[in-house]
């Protein structure tokens, strides 16, 4: 990571005083990768940008406005239909993430997830008519959430959050069904009325939105966000009353310390006696990681990151069958070969990384090799102790 790009963030976030040099092509595209260029716009005025890099900055920052009080507005009416149906639907991450942010605007936007109350299937399918009532069409439904696209704006209706792969899993959806969602305002390209977790609540969401990508593509906004949470809500007796307890349960209380850690470390966050105890290697491979992928492995050639996302992940048979029935032409057409989908996509992995990788990829074997150093990292994250 260009150090230019570190040093922009903490003037921007936490007002340290810029260094010298100029902020170059390379280091806009970096911020940009990572989806915090616009946070970090708050820090031009104070350093010495290119002519043509800054006239992109400001373009891009006016896009964001428009684009955001969009979206805002597109969430809104979606909430709105869904109340009316008496259910709560519940913000995950998005502007549950951004109001805690010091300027809530800053942070930029994708999709919509909503989790909805109360946490049954009658729920699930009055939400469902309410999003295809209001415009909405089906582009995926899959066993974890169904995804819905109306013109630009997308939104992801859950039937749950973590998953159903592990205890760890298992265990923070059970606290979040029992969840008593909240109302808040959050200032965001205007005023607006979002429903959400209790904070300790959120605090898992982030932490699971972090493992859930740390293995095929985690960002700096990823770890932008917990920082972010961390410094407008963790206080030492919020750590110890409230989150503690419950990273505890679902087995995220290292994760917790590493990217709180690496976040004092690298952009001088304000430090905390209960991440003291971080493994300092594993703060230093977390930003490595990140530096690599950029905001959902945007930084990554396309092959690169399927293919460390299946050796990372590790890929249970029923998936392949899933994914090969998708893919295979041939067992679309003849009931004959349904049965060996799973075979065949396992070859086709073999091809896409061996024989079709582009010239930007690092091939199969880099991928492994990759693959190895970054299970180092998760080991002491206890990613897969959480996942298993």
């Amino acid at each position: 990571m260009n150090p230019k790009t570190l040093d922009i963030l903490r003037t921007a976030i936490f007002n340290e005083a810029p260094t010298p040099g100029p902020v170059t092509a390379e280091v806009y595209e970096e911020l940009k990768q990572q989806s915090v260029h616009i946070l970090a716009a708050e820090a031009l005025g104070r350093y010495e940008v290119e002519e043509q890099v800054l006239a992109k900055w400001e373009i891009d920052c006016a896009r964001q406005m428009q684009q955001l009080r969009r979206y805002m507005e597109n969430q809104k009416s979606l909430t709105e239909a869904l109340r009316a149906e008496g259910i709560r639907p519940v913000i995950l991450k998005g502007s549950s993430s951004a109001m805690y942010y010091p300027d809530p605007s800053l942070r930029m936007m994708g999709d919509v997830d909503i989790l909805p109350y109360p946490r049954d299937l009658e729920t699930m399918e009055r939400a469902r008519r309410a999003y295809e009532n209001n415009g909405f069409k089906l582009d995926v439904d899959d066993r974890r959430h169904i995804e819905f696209k109306k013109e630009r704006f997308t939104s992801e209706l859950h039937y749950f959050f973590a998953g159903k792969d592990s205890e760890g899993q298992l265990a923070l959806d059970r606290i979040l069904d029992e969840a008593q969602p909240v109302s808040r305002i959050v200032a965001a390209g205007g005023s607006y009325e979002i429903d959400t977790l209790p904070d300790e609540l959120n605090g898992l969401i982030f932490l699971e939105h972090i493992t859930h990508h740390i293995l095929s593509g985690l960002g700096l906004r990823q770890i932008l966000d917990w920082m972010f949470y961390v410094e407008a809500v963790v206080d030492e007796r919020f750590w110890s009353d409230k989150l503690k307890p419950l990273t505890n349960q679902v087995g995220l209380t290292t994760l917790a310390k590493i990217v709180t850690r690496t976040c004092e470390i690298y952009f001088h966050a304000p430090e905390h006696s209960w991440c003291k105890d971080a493994e300092l290697d594993a703060c230093k491979r977390l930003l490595s990681l990140v530096d690599q992928s950029g905001n959902f492995g945007r930084k990554k050639d396309p092959v690169d990151k399927s293919t460390t996302a299946v050796l990372n992940n590790g890929v249970a048979v029923w998936q392949l069958q899933k994914r090969g029935l998708l893919n295979w032409e041939a067992a679309k057409k003849h009931k004959i070969l349904r049965p060996f989908a799973w075979l065949y996509q396992i070859c086709r992995y073999f091809k896409k990384g061996i024989l079709e990788r582009g010239k930007g990829s690092k091939g199969l074997w880099n991928n492994y090799k990759e693959h190895k150093e970054q299970m180092k990292l998760f080991k002491k994250m206890r990613i897969h102790t959480y996942r298993k």
